[in-house]
């Protein structure tokens, strides 16, 4: 992760979660759609995706 980045976990109640990486580098002039991020279904996609870096 870099420092713009922040992982976000959201339990369903059920005791399963989905992750969210969000890009939080932000200004005025961003387009339609922000902020910016990835949805995992588990921890292990979350580590692979960092492990490719």
């Amino acid at each position: 992760m870099t420092t713009e980045e922040v992982l976000y976990v959201a339990g369903s109640g059920s005791g399963s979660y989905i992750y969210y990486i969000f890009l939080l580098t932000y200004s005025t002039d961003n387009p339609e759609g922000f902020p910016k991020y990835k949805e995992f279904k588990d921890i292990c996609a979350v580590k692979s995706m960092y492990s490719r870096r």
